[in-house]
């Protein structure tokens, strides 16, 4: 293996970030909660997707950095306007990464929920046939 081809494939990585409130995924300045003092981001608990901002008047109150929003789970319409609402004097970058964020959030939370159903049906069946052979 070539150095130079090494290095070349090391920078095509992507850095990715694990803190839990980063909105983008990707491990920059511009993405990090922890760099910025002024930032917007989506969070789901429990099938619910909350708006959290944080802002610099909150910064001297580590416990209180993040004000939780809630938005509605089924209307896609409101909630973006919600979101519109707070973020109206944000750059529209963030007000983008926000709304694209929701979107993904609310396939996830559909795809767990369509996993959920299926799940339920096959451990129904698999349960039915071996009580149909135990009987036997």
């Amino acid at each position: 293996m070539n150095f130079s081809d090494n290095l070349s494939t090391k920078e095509m990585k992507p850095r990715l970030c694990r803190h839990p409130m980063n909105v983008d995924g990707r491990c920059m300045k511009p993405f990090c909660p922890l760099a910025n003092s002024k930032y917007a981001t989506l969070i789901e608990k429990q099938g619910k997707v909350f708006l959290c901002l944080k802002t610099p008047e909150r910064v001297h109150t580590p416990a209180k950095w993040w004000e939780y929003i809630p938005l509605p789970a089924n209307n896609r319409t409101k909630a973006f306007e919600i979101i519109t609402s707070h973020l109206q004097w944000w750059d529209k970058r963030s007000l983008y990464r926000v709304k694209k964020r929701y979107i993904y959030i609310m396939l996830m939370i559909r795809r767990i929920r369509k996993l959920r159903t299926m799940a339920l049906f096959v451990l129904l069946f698999i349960f039915r046939t071996t009580l149909f052979i135990q009987f036997l």
